[in-house]
């Protein structure tokens, strides 16, 4: 079985200054992405990356909060471009729109995976407390640097609400032959009851990470996500996606994976996010 155990690793990263964008009536998936002047440089020479996001958050929410009222992700083509840098994907924005509130928006995680589940994510804490310090390959950054002035005449301030979590138990699965692809999630018994009367939801996902690398560090060599769908079923509950699952593959070390953290996202920014240590305490 082929094995990378690497996690990407970030150069450089570029935007432009003094971005405002008007979104009082933009919806995400029309947005076009050129005007910040937003480029990675990554390096990732195994299985090759699988996604890649930066999450912006309103700067006076940027407090140590588990919801966050307002903020959004630019998405990342998963290929580099002519010149070597990954840049934005157009068209799949889906939670910078109408919904978010104005204001300066900073830079507040990274997060960057490769197709056998190795991330390197660096948090706000973690970026600001390496202010003018190296992070990776020499980079330094400030977040403050990389800002963008929203301004809005429409608002949604109320995070999504998990009320339950339901999953089989002894689940064992054989991935030596899995591409995230063609997975079909239905025999993890995988379903969220979630509340969400507002702009609705834009992303949910739960990550699954090897056991024995819980022990807080920022590069995991071994974890996936499962994705779900942005309505619920017939029922009420959100289930997972067929088929979108891309870091569930071969690559993956055998052992026993627990549930790292659970994202709830609105299409207004409105995040839940619970962590390893607040799901586990």
């Amino acid at each position: 079985m082929s094995t990378d155990t690497t996690a990407p690793q970030l150069v450089d990263i570029q935007q432009n200054q003094n971005v405002t964008l008007d979104v009082s009536s933009l919806d995400g998936y029309d947005f076009n992405p050129t005007d910040l002047g937003l480029k990675l440089d990554v390096v990732e020479d195994g299985s090759g990356i699988s996604s890649m996001s930066l999450q912006y958050i309103l700067s006076d929410e940027l407090a140590g909060t588990n919801s966050w009222t307002d903020s959004f992700y630019i998405y990342f083509n998963t290929a580099p471009d002519a010149s070597g840098y990954y840049v934005p994907r157009a068209g799949y924005h889906h939670d910078l729109n109408q919904y978010l509130t104005s204001g300066s928006y900073e830079l507040n995680q990274i997060s960057i995976s490769d197709r056998a589940g190795n991330q390197t994510y660096l948090p706000h804490l973690l970026v600001s407390s390496l202010e003018g310090e190296n992070v990776s390959y020499g980079i330094e950054l400030e977040p403050s640097d990389y800002s963008i002035q929203i301004v809005s005449t429409n608002t949604d301030t109320t995070a999504p609400q998990l009320v339950d979590i339901q999953q089989n138990q002894n689940v064992t699965l054989d991935v030596s032959s899995l591409d995230g692809y063609d997975f079909n999630p239905t025999d993890l018994g995988l379903k969220l009851d979630v509340v969400e009367d507002g702009s609705g939801i834009s992303s949910m996902s739960l990550q699954y990470i090897l056991s024995d690398e819980l022990a807080g560090t920022n590069s995991w060599t071994d974890s996936f996500y499962i994705y779900f769908n942005t309505a619920p079923d017939a029922s009420g509950y959100y289930v997972p996606r067929a088929g979108y699952h891309h870091d569930l593959n071969q690559y993956l070390t055998s052992g026993s994976y627990e549930l790292n953290q659970i994202s709830i996202s609105d299409r207004a920014g409105n995040q839940t996010y619970l962590p390893h240590l607040l799901v586990s305490p």
